[in-house]
């Protein structure tokens, strides 16, 4: 059963747990069209939704292309190394016309393109600004969503190297000033993921839905797990 919740995602914007701030630049944001949309940096700390929001971009515009690269996978690294000539010959492969990033990026065809970069820290300063550049020669044929959890960033100064995109800081989540508006909306979304996953909503009360709430407020995956060993040790206990 625990599974369930675990595995359980985000369907569509109102399903994602935010605060009106970044709801309404969102909603802004899925009201265009892909042409309109600007490439945009996500970032912020582990489990704030930022992978989800990239992913729900991809899936509900009308891309030519949808392109992934997720810096974190283990085939990126020899032992504890980055191995940037292995996001090089990814990016050969993708591209099929040599490894610069410009033609990485080129588009055949009219509609732009989305490529999803997770995790962007692991890019030196150089790549990022290289990326940069990239944008601004393809900025009508591709949209760059790039993410970077700032938890494994020793300092945002490297932020300024994406001048071309437009900064979204997730970790307004974890200001004081939005921690009840914040719980709120995850007793909401926790209700329509066990409407979603089809089980008994009278096991969890909304007292029983804001109390695990306070204890997993700043990583939401943590809050998806511990409803669903919550709910099996509930459901098993009221048998």
């Amino acid at each position: 059963m625990s599974r369930k919740f675990r595995s359980w995602q985000a369907t569509s914007l109102e399903r994602m747990i935010l605060v009106d701030r970044l709801r309404r630049v969102f909603k802004a944001y899925f009201s265009q069209t892909s042409d309109d949309i600007n490439s945009m940096f996500l970032v912020g700390g582990s489990g704030l939704g930022k992978s989800t929001l990239a992913r729900l971009i991809g899936q509900h515009f009308d891309w030519g292309e949808v392109r992934r690269l997720q810096l974190t996978d283990d085939k990126w690294f020899k032992g504890d190394r980055f191995d940037t000539q292995a996001v090089a010959r990814e990016l050969t492969n993708i591209s099929s016309t040599g490894a610069g990033l410009s033609r990485f990026f080129d588009s055949a065809g009219d509609k732009r393109k989305l490529f999803i970069v997770d995790e962007l820290q692991q890019l030196s300063q150089d790549q990022q600004r290289r990326l940069n550049s990239a944008i601004e020669e393809q900025q009508d044929k591709v949209c760059i969503i790039a993410t970077m959890n700032t938890e494994h960033q020793a300092t945002r100064s490297s932020n300024s190297t994406l001048s071309r995109m437009e900064v979204i800081d997730f970790d307004i989540l974890k200001q004081k000033q939005h921690r009840s508006e914040l719980i709120k909306d995850m007793v909401r979304v926790g209700k329509l993921c066990i409407s979603d996953i089809g089980v008994d909503s009278t096991i969890f009360s909304d007292t029983d839905l804001e109390e695990i709430a306070e204890r997993t407020t700043h990583d939401f995956r943590d809050f998806f797990i511990t409803l669903g060993r919550e709910y099996s040790m509930k459901a098993q206990h009221d048998c």
